[in-house]
């Protein structure tokens, strides 16, 4: 998505944020990003992977250094949002030991809608 792009340019600039990229020889195949928000809590905010590289572990490992990176930083929590249409997208998060703490849905937007989960590093 556009918006989606433009957040995370955005987000690059700031020092804070930190992004990784997943590379398959010469070719990025999926990326990380995180970092701490003004309101003080570590937050995941992407985590992406092309299709045919889902499902082989690199999602669970990129997001294991993310729990890590955040817990070196001093954090003892870690939160993400997540669309709650995007089933395979929260599976995976519940079974990386999230909390849903706020489901917020019914936004005329659909695009809107989220939930927030959340982890103990």
């Amino acid at each position: 998505y556009a918006w989606h792009l433009k957040a995370e340019q955005k987000r690059l600039s700031n020092p804070n944020f930190h992004c990784w990229m997943v590379m398959d020889e010469m070719a990025c195949v999926g990326y990380v990003s995180c970092g701490p928000m003004k309101d003080g809590r570590f937050r995941l905010h992407s985590l992406y992977l092309l299709p045919a590289y889902q499902k082989k572990g690199l999602g669970r490992r990129m997001f294991e250094m993310v729990k890590m990176f955040c817990k070196e930083a001093g954090y003892g929590k870690m939160y993400l949002d997540c669309h709650p249409e995007n089933k395979n997208a929260l599976a995976f998060y519940q079974h990386m030991g999230g909390i849903v703490s706020v489901f917020d849905t019914g936004h005329e937007n659909k695009q809107e809608d989220s939930c927030t989960i959340e982890y103990w590093v």
